[in-house]
């Protein structure tokens, strides 16, 4: 259990909270059970594909490029796109039961075979290719290792769509220790759902024991940790495509190539963890000296949105250049 009031600012303040052990008895003055639901993902598109991708080891470069290899021999769908909703002209149920030939799949196509509706989580509509998805079953011998990688991946978060949200029953047991609060929380799931066919996103349980207010539990001990506070975790692959497409910097299908110029041109080097090298620092404080306006993503936010006007056909090209 955690002390209820949290992370203690001030030292005397936690030690007050730590010499509360004796006697080792707590007593058990409330317990709080609720359901909670954990929707099903939605379909991918270039950007949250290559988010997973990067958490599973990929490279945002390696993993587009083994996806188009997939999508050039027929076995997914093309894999650039800003779509997350999957259109009604396309047959999910077929998938589903090409899927069932595949051996280390089978199992979970099943799964989604037997809901009594399928129902597909649907996210951004945009005028663009459908979400990523299967397109023909391949066994996994007949791929190399990081196509199957990608394939698998793909495939499951198509079947993760499809199924049903998981469901947990969450206990929070709030416990009198010589008055001072302390909370214990557990979480068990009801139903697994699409956490079943993904075993990407984690399914953590905490199991307590059977427990009721009033109840007296005993104190095994009690731990006094002194800690800094620690910076903001640096971006990974995946983290950077995100923020790269809220800012509107690059598109879907320049946004790999990107960050692999960048670890090419020697900027930044890390594999989870992106690191920037001395000569990123050096380029940056140049620009924002001579040429603030460059350092900034609202500059190429802004062309990328004048190309858009100019594909509409709301404005120029020579203007748009004369600008730029």
């Amino acid at each position: 259990a955690n002390h209820k009031n949290g992370k203690f600012w001030d030292k005397a303040e936690a030690k007050k909270a730590y010499d509360c052990k004796e006697p080792k008895i707590g007593k058990v003055v409330n317990v709080t059970k609720k359901k909670r639901t954990i929707k099903k993902p939605l379909p991918f598109n270039t950007t949250s594909f290559l988010a997973a991708a990067t958490s599973s080891g990929f490279s945002a470069g390696k993993a587009m490029r083994v996806a188009e290899s997939l999508y050039q021999s027929g076995f997914i769908s093309y894999p650039r796109t800003d779509n997350m909703t999957y259109p009604a002209s396309l047959d999910l149920k077929s998938i589903v039961r090409m899927l069932e030939k595949v051996p280390d799949l089978s199992e979970h196509a099943k799964q989604v075979l037997a809901l009594d509706k399928i129902t597909p989580s649907a996210g951004k509509l945009s005028k663009d290719h459908p979400p990523i998805h299967p397109v023909s079953s391949v066994l996994k011998e007949k791929l190399s290792i990081e196509q199957w990688k990608i394939y698998e991946l793909v495939c499951r978060r198509f079947l993760a769509t499809l199924h049903v949200d998981a469901v947990t029953d969450n206990l929070s047991v709030e416990i009198d220790l010589n008055k001072q609060p302390f909370v214990a929380t557990g979480q068990v799931f009801i139903k697994k759902g699409w956490k079943e066919v993904y075993p990407y996103s984690k399914a953590t349980e905490v199991f307590l024991p059977p427990i009721e207010k009033n109840d007296e539990v005993n104190l095994k001990e009690l731990k006094f940790l002194s800690k800094q506070t620690t910076p903001k975790p640096r971006y990974s692959q995946g983290s950077l495509i995100k923020i790269m497409s809220e800012l509107n910097l690059g598109t879907k299908s320049t946004r790999a190539d990107i960050i692999q110029k960048l670890f090419a041109r020697n900027y930044i080097q890390g594999s989870k963890a992106i690191e920037p090298n001395k000569i990123a620092f050096a380029v940056i404080e140049s620009l924002e000296k001579h040429s603030p306006i460059v350092a900034k993503p609202d500059m190429t936010a802004h062309i990328e949105e004048e190309m858009d006007s100019i594909e509409a056909g709301k404005k120029k090209k020579d203007n748009v250049v004369q600008e730029s």
